[in-house]
């Protein structure tokens, strides 16, 4: 969570997380709410589009993408 924290700037909209080997899934949500803005992830974007295209959706509490 740290990487994150360090790696957000006060300009950006977002911010994304890039690596596919870190275990994000538990630490998006209170990223979003001390950041205040989108914590985007790479598993969690897939995850999310796959979904999409099969006609459901991914629920993940605190999640803005997946709220």
């Amino acid at each position: 969570a740290q990487l994150v924290r360090d790696a957000d700037a006060p300009e950006a909209e977002a911010v994304f997380v890039s690596c596919t080997n870190l275990p994000t899934y538990d630490v998006i949500a209170p990223l979003e709410a001390e950041l205040g803005k989108p914590v985007l992830t790479a598993n969690q974007v897939t995850l999310w589009s796959a979904l999409r295209l099969v006609g459901t959706h991914a629920v993940g509490e605190g999640q803005r993408l997946l709220a």
